[in-house]
This record gives C-alpha cells, structure tokens and sequence, in this order.
C-alpha cells in the first residue's frame, strides 16, 4: 500500500507540479521574483571576466556570476563533479576532462524519498557533485586567501541536497562557500555488517568532498589552512564523525555542528538493527534473504528508483523512527572502514580532532516530531494511544518488555516527569520537550563537555520565533508551534525550498546579521568575536565552555544575543537516570532504576 502511494504521487507531480514556490531574499531592496531555487539573482553579459574559468586537478571549469542580499556580486561554480560510485562500493575521484566545463547548474539530487517534495522519488546515482561560492576569483597566487566554510547538508540521512542551501547571507562577507551532495538512504548507508556491503558509502562521499576542497579551493580563492566544516542535524553528525576520523581530520581546522553529535543515539545504527532493516528491504523488492552476499548482489542489480521507494516500508509507525539507514560501526576488518569504534571511545581515549567547534541547537528541538505526526494526519492517533505509541516516537523500542515490563516503566516515567497524567488532553508541547531532550539535548551536552576538555569549544541556543517560522508554512495550528528543529539553519542560509527569503528590513535579517558575523569571524580567526559594523572592533560577547562547570553557559541567540545558563541540564539529568544503553551519561548523576534499559545486540 505504502509504494502504491508513492507511485501515485510520483505520477501526479509528473503531470503538474509539486514543488514549493516560496521567495528568494530581497536583494538591493529590489525583490527577485520568477525565479526557482536559491541561486538568486544571475548577471546576464557577454562573457569576459563576468563568466570567470578556473583549474580544477580534473580540469578547468566556468563559473557565472550572482548577487547576494546586499547587492555584492559574486561568482558561482554549480554542479562540478568530485568523485563517482558504483552501487554499494566506495567513491573514487571524479575523472579528468579535456576543455572548459560549465559549471551553470547544480548537479542531481543523489537518488531519495523527500518529504520536502511530496515524497516523491527522484534523483539520480549520478549525483557527487560540489558548489563552490566565491566574491572574487584571485588574480594570482600572491592575492589574499578567504577562510572557507563548507557545510553537510541534513536530512535523516535519507534526503536532501548540498543545492538546497544558498550563499546570500554568508557572501556578503569575505568568505568561500562550498556544498556538496553526498548518496543517502539505503544507497548511502545500507549495511551487511560484513565485507558483503560494509556501509557508511555517504560519509566516505563526504571525505572525498572535504579532500576535493583541500587540493582545489586555492584556485577559487580559499585557504585550505583555514577551512570549518559545518552541518545540520545529520549532516552535523557527519562533521562529528569527521573529527573522529584520522583522515578527515587533515581537511579541515573549525567546526561546527548544528543539531546533533555523534553521540546523539540517533546518529549511528547498531549492526543487529541495520541489518534487520536490510533484511527487511530485502523481502520487500523481491530479493533472497539466504545469504547476505545474495542480497547486496540483488540489490545491484534491481530498478534503484524502486529499491529506494521501497524504504517506506521499513517505518514501524509512519514517520517513525525518524532515521533509518544511517552510519554504522564498521567491522575493523572491513577494506577501509570510517568508524571502526564508539564515538564514546575514540573522543574518551583523545583522540578526536583537537580544533574550536560551535556546537548548537534550537529551543525546541523536538517540536519537529510533531509537525511530522501533523504532516501525516497521524495527531489524534499519537494522542488516543501514546502509551503504544511513545517508545516509536522517542525512539527507545529497542528496549525488551520481558525485564519487569521494563519498556511500560520507562514510558511511565517519562509521562510522569513532564506532568503529562491525561495523555489525551496534554499538550503538544510537553511531547515536544520529551523529544527535545531524548533525540537532541542529551548527546549534545554530552558532545560539548568532551569536547571542551581538549579544544576551545562555544556553545550557543538558537530561540527566536521569527514570522518565518516553518511551522507556520507547514500548517501547524499556531498554538503548537515554536522554535523547532532547523529553525536556526534559515539564519545562515537561504533556502527557498523551505522558506521564504528574508526581506531587508525583517528582524530576522538583522538577527542573521549577527549569526552570520559570528560564524565567518570564527571561520576566519577560530574565535566567533562579534565585528562593530560602525567601528570596525571586535568584541567578545560568546565565552567558551568551561569543563569544570556543573551548569553549562551558552550564547542565546533570540532577540536579545547573551550568555545564559543551560535551560535543559535538569531534564538531561532525568534521562541519563533512565540508564538507557544509547545515552550513557558521562557522569552517573542518581540511578533511580534497578534494572537498565540495555538490548545486547545495540552495540554502540
């Protein structure tokens, strides 16, 4: 039932169109309307200087130019291919060309199911493609190098792409942008747990992203001494896992992770899991499951588009849970595994990148859960059965019902702590802190406080609820809505697949402003001191987190920006009681439970 609806959607968006037409950013105080996608405003002239080329090591490439909100023109190269890939094997480099590429347009989507697009399958595997985004092509190897931020995308690491999001805040600064796509879903992350298909193929895409940008971003313009790598949700994960990953570690000096760690329970499958849910996928196309070898030779070989839409089968609950293939914990054997330990592991034993990081997230992280059960008309459903349905919503199902019904003891508990005796009758927001706390809040503190021992490491909440709230564009009724997951990406970025642009005037420009200051001084200095825009001083208004302290201080960005205590460090204290296997605390506060919430087969 569940691919026949994704075939009819897929036809209906064949014959009329199903993508979202929301407005680019005000330019110049000029709007730029007709225009799809988030490339913003494109300079026509007749060639010369305006479409600049530029030498790859696999060849040169022509960019065109674009105008960013403030009016600055700069220079755009879209779509330049960076590596290839066989299904289910490691990427190589991209092959050399002879003659000028045009790099005008953005490259495929990699093959997926997006919900931002009627979930619909489209894409294609022949999507490893980057953008970068410049204000000024240098004249010679003497001119002065810009720092470089290059971001990873999001998405449950099932969808999504690095073209989703544009340089029209961050380019009006000195700075080089750079996005990438990278293979998601089944295609991206699917796993045997043996050398038949060993996973993790959309994290290597990334490092040959991240090495692509060191041997060629000098040519653009860039320092390949100072570049920061930042993501959101998934795609901060996967900067997490970098700076665990001794090869990627070379590439890049900063980071910032916006949204979610390694340490985020959701951020790495355990082997038992993602190969019951290969398994599973398996069954569902029509593919043996005798052997994994039969499987992953099957999966070459059938309709991708298929394989992938097949993906909606594997949900135990519709839209849950939230990710399915993800990264996993490689076998040590495995030909070149990315991970082979715990994130716990390799960040205790000290041996994750020692460089500044921002670590961030939004007010209301969880709320994001909500708008889904809002998007599949599945509200009344969670709130007549929550007691069935909460260890799907938070993701804790995993835990046996054979120890003293030790998973109704945990929902019990959990209801019990955010006051929530009339499930019915609750409100949303309470579900939404629960979500907060499980799926975003406790593995970033975590992330943040071991981080802090070996590198200067800032911490900040993002909590302005601005009018181009998502919700708001989502449909959710307006007393459900608030600061949710993402929010705070619309700040750095226009995405007009999403959101409007902002206008000149919004306050949520000005609070970009800010945001985008701090970033870019970070990306520059490894410090994110705020610039006067009238006296041209740098000001230290964020201060880094200190290890030793109990309650943690953050920089609150709404619409005052100051340091403040951390809202959430009791309600992380309550979950790290629940001992649950996936979110071991760092320190055991006050044990409540006798027995632990543990599966032996989670390995992580």
């Amino acid at each position: 039932m569940v691919l026949v609806s994704v075939f009819f959607m897929n036809l209906l968006c064949a014959m009329v169109p199903c993508d979202p037409a929301n407005s680019l950013p005000e330019i110049d105080g000029v709007r730029v309307s007709g225009m799809s996608g988030f490339r913003g405003k494109r300079l026509i002239s007749g060639g010369g200087e305006d479409y600049p080329v530029v030498e790859s090591r696999n060849g040169a490439v022509k960019g065109f130019p674009m105008m960013v909100m403030s009016g600055r023109r700069i220079f755009a190269f879209e779509g330049i291919p960076y590596a290839s890939a066989a299904r289910f094997q490691d990427p190589v480099p991209a092959k050399n060309w002879t003659g000028i590429r045009k790099a005008f347009s953005p490259g495929s989507y990699c093959l997926q199911i997006h919900p931002g697009k009627m979930l619909r399958v489209f894409g294609s595997e022949n999507c490893l493609t980057i953008n970068v985004y410049s204000p000024k092509i240098p004249a010679s190897e003497q001119a002065k190098k810009l720092p470089v931020i290059v971001f990873i995308h999001g998405g449950s690491f099932t969808f999504g792409s690095g073209t989703e999001f544009g340089p029209s805040y961050l380019l009006e600064k000195d700075v080089i942008f750079v996005s990438f796509n990278y293979r998601v879903g089944v295609l991206g992350f699917m796993s045997t747990g043996d050398n038949n298909s060993p996973g993790n193929y959309g994290l290597k895409d990334q490092g040959l992203a991240l090495k692509w940008v060191s041997e060629n971003i000098e040519n653009f313009g860039g320092d390949k001494d100072r570049v920061t790598l930042m993501g959101q949700s998934a795609g901060s994960v996967s900067v997490h896992l970098h700076m665990l990953n001794p090869t990627s570690q070379k590439y890049f000096h900063r980071a910032v992770l916006l949204s979610g760690t390694a340490h985020n329970h959701w951020g790495l499958q355990n082997s038992t899991r993602v190969l019951k849910l290969t398994r599973a996928l398996a069954k569902w196309v029509n593919c043996g499951t005798a052997s994994n070898q039969e499987i992953v030779s099957c999966f070459r070989k059938i309709d991708p588009n298929w394989l992938v839409a097949a993906q909606m089968n594997l949900f135990d609950w519709i839209p849950f849970p939230a990710v399915l293939f993800a990264p996993v914990i490689e076998h040590a054997e495995s030909p070149s595994p990315f991970i082979a330990e715990s994130p716990s592991v390799i960040s205790q034993s000290g041996r994750e990148a020692k460089i500044p990081a921002i670590f961030q997230m939004t007010s209301q992280e969880g709320l994001m859960l909500n708008y889904a059960l809002n998007g599949m008309m599945k509200i009344g459903g969670f709130r007549n059965a929550v007691k069935k349905y909460l260890s799907n919503y938070l993701d804790y199902d995993y835990v046996t019902n054979d120890n003293l019904n030790l998973q109704g003891n945990i929902t019990d508990r959990i209801l019990n702590y955010y006051n929530v005796t009339n499930p019915r009758n609750a409100p949303l927001s309470a579900y939404g802190e629960m979500g907060t706390d499980r799926m975003f809040s406790v593995g970033i503190s975590k992330g943040i406080k071991l981080h802090a021992r070996i590198a200067p490491t800032y911490a900040s909440l993002f909590s302005f609820f601005g009018k181009y709230n998502q919700g708001k564009f989502l449909g959710v009724p307006q007393n459900e809505l608030g600061v949710a997951h993402t929010e705070d990406l619309y700040y750095y970025f226009n995405a007009s697949i999403y959101l409007p642009g902002f206008k000149q005037h919004d306050k949520e420009a000005e609070l970009s402003k800010i945001m985008v200051n701090l970033l870019i001084n970070f990306a520059s200095m490894g410090e994110p001191l705020y610039t006067d825009k009238k006296s041209g001083k740098d000001h230290r208004i964020w201060d880094a987190v200190s290890p030793t302290d109990e309650v943690m201080q953050l920089l609150q960005l709404d619409r005052d920006v100051l340091m403040v205590d951390d809202p959430f460090a009791e309600r992380k204290r309550f979950w790290d009681s629940l001992h649950l296997k996936d979110t071991i605390p760092l320190v055991d506060f006050s044990p409540l439970l006798n027995e632990t919430g543990t599966d032996s087969s989670n390995d992580i």
